[in-house]
């Protein structure tokens, strides 16, 4: 497994990764969360199996992620969206995991409600609301639902569910009145706080807001919000952005390169293996060997060890075979989840 290590002030300064903010402040804010918490996280693992499916779509997969979140001693494990495309279809696949002997969390993506209503997909997530937070060995955890758009015929905000069309208005939004409890649960919260979400707060076409909330938590309390944790985007990435560790979870199964290079490029033995027929069929993705999760722990004086995983592209199809080397952030097609260590000074 490959890691970079970062140790020592100098090397944290010169990586981007030295906090700025008050010393005092910061040593209460370490001494009143006291912990060390380790958790398993995931993305997008798109289940739907059969013939018009996603790869990798088996108990078996989402089995090799729990067993090594287990095998961890993790506290909890956690996939930040696009677990399934209609949780009611497959409540025996949800179920397995919602009953495995760790806690295990739910966010909301964008496909998770592609057949079924917003309300069903909670019910089977065992959720009373698509955000919620929860507090773990003297941190809390914040799942945030950005799986909103604003419809300008009723002048509101309308969850993604069955039947609801977004008419060309713009997507990934968060209703006011989320932002507003977001911005309450930071602020009375005795503990460093780290996020979950589907969509990036970070990337260009991120959310100038949820930053804004960042920034005016941690202006009180360095280290108060300490990582923003997000699916989506199939890729890997991991930036430090005014004093918060921005991580971006890849795929645990494949990388979508889209119906422009959709290819034949996979064998018939591939496909039958994926229990998607015996023909060979054009595909717009690129899967992965093994399935991508990443165990993450942190500690109340700043440490952050990402252990993430090195896998391969199956058959040898490759981005530059498909002709999408990098997404369109610039940000690298790869079967991996990078690992890291490092200490956070926030002060």
């Amino acid at each position: 497994m490959k890691r970079r290590e970062f140790f020592g002030l100098g090397a944290l300064a010169g990586a981007g990764l030295f906090a700025s903010g008050a010393k005092a402040a910061a040593e209460k804010s370490a001494t009143a969360s006291g912990g060390k918490v380790k958790f398993c996280v995931f993305a997008d693992i798109h289940y739907k199996p059969g013939v018009w499916g996603f790869p990798n779509s088996t108990r078996e997969w989402l089995g090799q992620i729990l067993d090594r979140a287990k095998r961890e001693k993790c506290d909890f494990v956690i996939h930040c969206g696009d677990m399934c495309h209609n949780p009611p279809a497959v409540k025996d696949y949800i179920d397995y995991y919602n009953d495995f002997e760790l806690p295990a969390y739910h966010v909301f993506g964008n496909h998770e409600t592609d057949g079924c209503s917003y309300e069903d997909a909670l019910k089977t997530f065992r959720l009373e609301k698509g955000h919620y937070s929860f507090d773990k060995n003297g941190f809390r955890f914040i799942v945030i639902d950005t799986n909103y758009f604003y419809r300008k015929s009723i002048k509101g905000f309308v969850h993604f569910g069955k039947g609801v069309k977004q008419n060309g208005d713009a997507w990934g939004r968060i209703p006011d009145e989320q932002y507003e409890w977001i911005e309450r649960t930071i602020d009375e919260s005795p503990y460093p706080c780290v996020t979950f979400s589907h969509l990036s707060f970070e990337r260009a076409s991120g959310n100038r807001r949820m930053r804004e909330i960042f920034a005016k938590a941690n202006a009180k309390t360095p280290g108060k919000v300490r990582m923003a944790i997000n699916g989506h985007y199939h890729c890997d990435f991991l930036r430090m952005l005014d004093n918060v560790l921005y991580f971006d979870v890849n795929s645990a199964s494949y990388q979508w390169i889209g119906s422009k290079r959709a290819h034949k490029f996979y064998p018939v033995e591939f496909f039958k293996q994926q229990g998607m027929g015996d023909k060979v069929r054009k595909v717009p993705w690129i899967a992965y060997n093994d399935p991508l999760c990443a165990i993450v722990t942190m500690t109340a004086d700043g440490g952050v060890k990402i252990e993430g995983t090195e896998s391969s592209f199956a058959c040898g199809v490759t981005p530059k075979k498909v002709g999408m080397e990098v997404d369109y952030h610039s940000r690298a097609t790869t079967p991996r989840i990078q690992s890291a260590n490092m200490k956070i000074v926030y002060g």
